[in-house]
């Protein structure tokens, strides 16, 4: 039985060749895959959910993530309202069945089309949002 050395040779494999990410312009249409997901609570302690995404189609495209609070007792009507209608249009694109509780690693490897915007801020720069889900006929 030998012992692997500790010694990593990667001068073939075109590390300093490698494409910067970039961030899509606003308005682009693209299939987005969830690539992770989380459940927590926010600062104020509104429960979320936060699929990040990738672009198949586009490797070197920046992951981006979409804060989708949920519904909540004490929220107004109306707000809990735009939540829903939040995750209604999430759910059709993204084939997520509502209707069944999940567990968020699930809907990793789901694919939809999105509408991108683009955000900025000093903390992390510019940085792709989704603007709309838009759902396949």
């Amino acid at each position: 039985m030998t012992e692997e050395s500790s010694f990593v040779d990667l001068s073939s494999m075109g590390i300093d060749d490698v494409p910067e990410v970039y961030i899509m312009p606003s308005g682009s249409e693209v299939e987005a895959r969830v690539v992770s997901a989380m459940k927590k609570r926010d600062k104020n302690g509104t429960l979320f959910i936060m699929p990040f995404f990738d672009v198949p189609a586009e490797p070197d495209v920046a992951e981006f993530s979409k804060y989708i609070p949920l519904p909540t007792e004490g929220e107004s009507e109306k707000e809990n309202n735009n939540r829903k209608r939040t995750l209604k249009l999430f759910g059709e694109c993204f084939g997520i069945d509502w209707s069944q509780g999940f567990e968020i690693e699930e809907i990793i490897g789901r694919t939809g089309w999105v509408l991108l915007g683009v955000s900025s801020s000093e903390e992390y720069g510019e940085q792709n949002t989704v603007k709309k889900f838009i759902i396949q006929g």
